[in-house]
């Protein structure tokens, strides 16, 4: 149902149906001495030593999150989502 509203929206504003960009945005916290080592890292633009969550919206326009150690790259969260909607 979802997805035959946004098309019918887009097909209103005179769009494709089929949206041809996205974005992802990520937000790097501090994470407490009670999370692991391996499961952290260090955001330096950000001066963090935690995790990151990397959201992005799907084909459906419902976003995605992944939960990443903070060193993780915008580029390399972007990617892994990017794969799990093919």
């Amino acid at each position: 149902m979802h997805e035959l509203l946004r098309e019918a929206v887009r097909r209103a504003e005179g769009r494709s149906p089929e949206p041809s960009a996205g974005v992802a945005d990520s937000q790097s916290v501090k994470a407490d001495a009670t999370v692991t080592f391996t499961s952290r890292g260090y955001d330096a633009g950000k001066k963090i030593n935690g995790r990151k969550s990397t959201c992005s919206p799907t084909p459906s326009d419902v976003p995605a999150v992944l939960v990443t150690p903070a060193s993780t790259t915008d580029r390399d969260a972007a990617r892994i989502l990017l794969q799990s909607f093919a």
